[in-house]
This record gives C-alpha cells, structure tokens and sequence, in this order.
C-alpha cells in the first residue's frame, strides 16, 4: 500500500528572490503530476511507515495535536514540498491537484481552509495539522537557512487541506497548500 504527503506553499511578497530551479538532486515521484511551473524544495522517502492523516479539525492537547479521526495507512511514504509561481491561491493549487487525482481514482476524504484545519499561523510545522503531517526530522533535514525552511515561514495565510483517497490502490495523498508568511528563518 503506498500513500504520500504532499504540502505545496505559496509564494508570498519576499525582498529575496525564491529559487527557479528544483533543490538540486530532488525529484518527482513518478506517478504524480506537479502544479505547473513548480519548484522542489524538499522530498523525504520512507520505503515502510505509518501515516494517521487527519480527518478532522486538529486539537492540542499539552502540545501534542491529534486529530479525532483520521485516515491510517501503513506503507511507502513520501513527503514533498514545492513552491508554486506568484499569483496562484491556494485553492487553485490544491483543486489543480484534486482534479488531477481524481481523474486517477482518488476522491476527497476531507478537506478544511483556515482554522478549521487547525493550523497555528505563527509557525505551522511545530503545531497542529503541520505537526501532524511532516516527519519527524523535518526542521532537521530541511535546517533553518534553506528554501523549503523559507517557504514555510510563519505567520502563514490560507492554509488549505484535503486528504484523498484511492479505494481501489489503497493508495492516500494529503495535500496542504498555503502562503508563507512575512517572517521566516
């Protein structure tokens, strides 16, 4: 059974310019499509894990989040980030992406925008929905003066989610896209 997270960011008004070209040795997993005129800034592959995709509104319990329900799926798992070209909303991306998947047998399972996906604005990777959804060794990985670190910033705007689900593979893919904020690392 395979499954894979993909969080898409926004661009938003920046003094420095963002990449143009994908991180170098990053690639596209070979059965997903990116959003046209994408950069990659962060891939993470898993040959064996488990995943509990929220289904519903994240809550904090002594910082911890959890998701009352939630969609379990144990297999290959991949986790990509990419930023999106100026001038494209978050909705756009991730409805881009559901007609794409949904053309391949995936339907939504859920989706949310703004606080109903329970993602604290002022540094989304360290609570809620973010938490819940990057590995573990995510701020490691990506430390703290790269692109993928830049592109999720905090005081993020529009977050979107939906998780979707092909019945037939077995396969899930959430998706989370939004606009980084004006203060990053």
């Amino acid at each position: 059974m395979a499954f894979a997270a993909t969080l898409v960011s926004m661009l938003a008004a920046a003094g420095t310019l963002p990449p143009t070209q994908d991180v170098k040795g990053l690639t596209d997993p070979p059965n997903l499509k990116r959003y046209t005129g994408s950069v990659l800034l962060y891939r993470n592959d898993v040959a064996y894990d488990e995943v509990k995709f929220p289904t519903s509104t994240p809550v904090d319990a002594d910082n911890q989040p959890s998701a009352p329900r939630n969609l379990a799926r144990a297999g290959q798992r991949t986790t990509l980030q990419y930023l999106t070209p100026a001038g494209r909303s978050p909705l756009e991306v991730l409805r881009n992406y559901q007609q794409d998947l949904k053309a391949a047998g995936f339907d939504t399972a859920w989706e949310c925008a703004g606080d109903a996906c329970g993602v604290n604005s002022v540094n989304m990777f360290n609570y809620g929905l973010g938490k819940l959804l990057m590995p573990s060794n995510y701020a490691n990985q990506v430390g703290d003066n790269t692109p993928a670190a830049c592109a999720t910033g905090a005081f993020v705007k529009d977050v979107r989610y939906a998780v979707l689900d092909n019945k037939t593979t077995g396969a899930s893919i959430a998706l989370m896209t939004w606009i980084p904020g004006d203060v990053s690392v």
